[in-house]
């Protein structure tokens, strides 16, 4: 039971980045809140009309959460460029014709104008809230987001991309969806349970969802999700390493090395004189990209990403391409940037 979570869990978070990565327009809530639209429609309506019969008729159980308005206002741009797509792989609803096209516009309307709750209402923005507020009503900030919830337990150990504001952004719909039917985080260790996030820290994560899920305590975003691919170690962990790597190589799994949510602990690894990571001079030869590849005579029989028997996680990750196997060389060739201040 425990593995086939994990491996739904695991599913869930790559298709998320994998949704978000494929798109250009803001997600609803970010940015400037003022800029938003207005609508007649609600929730309530979206739900009756859209959600009920298209969507929560068939995902039974993992997205029952799509009955919570924060939730479903956090997966809103996520939804409807699954609803859009042109490939049928993709569309949703699964397995079905494209919804009619009004039932799309209907849905569009409503996020492009913020997604309220209420239509044309006052009161489901954080803009109309009373001034006088007490410090729960105060805009929450990524940094507190992930100081109190991804830190505290853990999520950024398995998942290193979502040290990253644009990552969880992305993802959110997807992180909130685990979170909330206790499927997240992670056991520290195999074997164990998974140890729920508190129901004041659940809270906390919605009452910053449904803000708009803002960068900053002004309320504003400026970061945007960069896909280009860059030899720093910031971009190969957003990229590679994070959706793909951090689930085995993590300061809580076996796998060695450890932790490649730290560049300082990759560099440890390096030091072992009798099977260093990296070969500056010869990046291509490096045992990094060995592993990846499954170079005969390095010891690798299985090319990276694999899951084997003795790992907790179940599910199929996508090989590294020869494109992204490039930028790793140069990377090692420029002897591991850390951000782009550094090349």
């Amino acid at each position: 039971m425990f593995k086939a979570v994990i491996g739904i869990v695991a599913a869930l978070l790559i298709s998320a980045c994998g949704n978000y990565s494929n798109t250009t327009s803001p997600l609803p809530g970010e940015g400037n809140q003022k800029g938003k639209g207005s609508t007649e429609v609600s929730f309530a309506q979206i739900k009756t009309e859209i959600l009920e019969p298209h969507c929560i008729s068939c995902h039974k159980g993992r997205h029952d959460v799509y009955e919570n308005y924060q939730i479903v206002k956090a997966s809103a741009f996520q939804m409807l460029a699954r609803m859009e797509s042109n490939d049928p792989s993709r569309r949703m609803p699964e397995d079905s014709p494209a919804l009619p096209e009004a039932t799309i516009a209907l849905f569009r309307d409503w996020v492009n104008a913020g997604a309220p709750e209420f239509g044309n209402a006052k009161s489901d923005t954080p803009d109309n809230k009373d001034d006088n507020t007490s410090s729960e009503n105060r805009t929450i900030s990524f940094s507190q987001i992930k100081d109190r919830v991804l830190d505290s337990y853990n999520c950024t150990t398995c998942h290193a991309q979502y040290n990253n504001y644009a990552r969880v952004k992305g993802a959110l719909g997807s992180i909130s969806q685990l979170i909330m039917n206790n499927e997240m985080p992670f056991p520290q260790k195999k074997g164990e349970e998974v140890i729920p996030v508190r129901a004041e820290d659940k809270e906390y994560l919605l009452t910053w969802i449904n803000q708009g899920a803002p960068e900053f305590e002004d309320g504003s975003s400026e970061t945007t999700l960069d896909t280009e691919l860059k030899p720093t170690y910031l971009s190969i962990r957003n990229n590679i390493l994070g959706p793909r790597c951090t689930m085995c190589h993590n300061s809580f799994g076996g796998r060695g090395p450890k932790n490649f949510d730290s560049l300082l602990e990759i560099k440890k690894s390096d030091e072992n004189p009798k099977s260093p990571l990296f070969d500056f001079d010869d990046p291509f030869n490096s045992r990094f990209i060995g592993a990846i590849i499954a170079r005969p005579g390095q010891l690798f029989f299985d090319p990276m990403p694999y899951v084997s028997e003795f790992d907790d996680v179940e599910t199929e990750f996508p090989p590294v391409t020869d494109e992204e196997l490039k930028v790793i060389e140069e990377w090692i060739k420029l002897k591991l940037p850390y951000d782009e201040s550094e090349l």
